[in-house]
């Protein structure tokens, strides 16, 4: 069954899963279609950072991966394996931080943006800043796995920023303590059976600077991360359906699979696609356009296999559409790009 919050339909960008799904693989060698079972997740796109699975899908790709590991504390080994470079700009920001605090109240709302599956929140108080860690609904099913991984993932945080009284840090559980893994061996000061999950910083830790402080890096990786939340509030549906196609590696994806990309169908991208002046189609011939020349241009793909690539039934109807959009057939097309280079190469 399809999660919905709020009549909207919960998702996640596949690279958050990424370190699960490479780690599973990596140190357990479980074999991939066993990991990826009973989920839309393609490992062909793993390292596409645009695209989007389901909550469920991420719920059941973690509950594959505990139960293949027969390991109920993953998370504490994937937490343990992150490091700060895990957040790019926003692990900058902590980097060249100059108040602790003040830093992570930017950098947890940013993560609260992306991050459906559970939510941050801060509270400052005259002694000690809490940070409260909820996850949603739809996926206390694999709580545990989220609240180990985060708090795993933040002690080591503290260690790599070299946070003074890291000691004192308390990190408390809602869920009860399992006899078979004893917290403390990890965390210095643990509570389990909190009623919530939160990680409480003394008043020492809350407003020192990291020990590569810089005022001009933080600035950086600030506006950095500002100016990808406008690309991304920006980015209209024909973008994001273009950027599919481009990153397709074979035959180029129907309509029907670009739906489900993006979690929708196909009746309703047509209908928007129409309102917008467009169309799947001229998409697609776009798309067609441009990987075609770069093909020609830039490789040695011979032409058959460019036409299949593309989504043609056959070579003719290919080289017919290409003379239509160049003038030129797709071998005279590349015979002049040659000669362009080769006459470049002896200037």
């Amino acid at each position: 069954m399809t999660t919905l919050y709020n009549g909207q339909l919960r998702t996640i960008k596949l690279k958050y899963a990424r370190s699960c799904i490479e780690f599973v693989l990596s140190e357990y060698l479980v074999p991939v279609e066993h990991l990826l079972r009973c989920t839309n997740i393609k490992y062909s796109a793993i390292h596409n950072d645009d695209y989007l699975i389901s909550s469920d899908d991420f719920i059941q790709l973690c509950q594959n991966a505990i139960e293949l590991t027969n390991n109920p504390h993953l998370g504490l080994l994937i937490g343990n394996r992150l490091n700060i470079c895990s957040l790019k700009e926003l692990g900058y920001a902590l980097i060249s931080s100059e108040d602790l605090w003040s830093t992570l109240e930017f950098v947890l709302d940013e993560i609260n943006k992306e991050f459906l599956a559970f939510q941050f929140e801060q509270s400052l108080h005259t002694d000690k800043g809490v940070v409260y860690l909820d996850v949603m609904p739809e996926t206390q099913a694999i709580e545990q796995f989220i609240v180990e991984t985060l708090f795993s993932f933040a002690f080591n945080l503290t260690r790599y920023l070299k946070v003074p009284h890291s000691d004192k840090i308390e990190y408390h559980f809602a869920f009860d303590a399992n006899d078979d893994y004893p917290y403390e061996m990890l965390f210095p000061n643990v509570r389990t059976s909190s009623g919530r999950n939160y990680i409480v910083l003394p008043q020492e830790a809350l407003h020192t600077a990291s020990p590569l402080a810089d005022k001009n890096t933080f600035h950086s990786a600030r506006q950095v991360r500002l100016r990808m939340n406008e690309h991304e509030h920006c980015n209209s549906l024909e973008e994001k359906i273009k950027n599919i196609l481009l990153n397709a590696e074979y035959e180029l994806p129907t309509l029907d699979m670009v739906a489900e990309q993006l979690f929708s169908t196909p009746w309703t991208i047509s209908r928007k696609l129409k309102k917008s002046g467009t169309s799947f189609q001229a998409l697609v011939d776009e798309v067609r356009i441009n990987k075609a020349s770069h093909l020609l241009a830039h490789s040695k793909v011979n032409v058959s296999d460019i036409s299949q690539m593309l989504g043609y039934s056959d070579v003719s109807s290919f080289r017919r559409a290409f003379r239509r959009w160049f003038g030129v057939s797709p071998r005279e097309y590349r015979d002049s790009k040659r000669s362009s280079t080769s006459n470049e190469a002896l200037v």
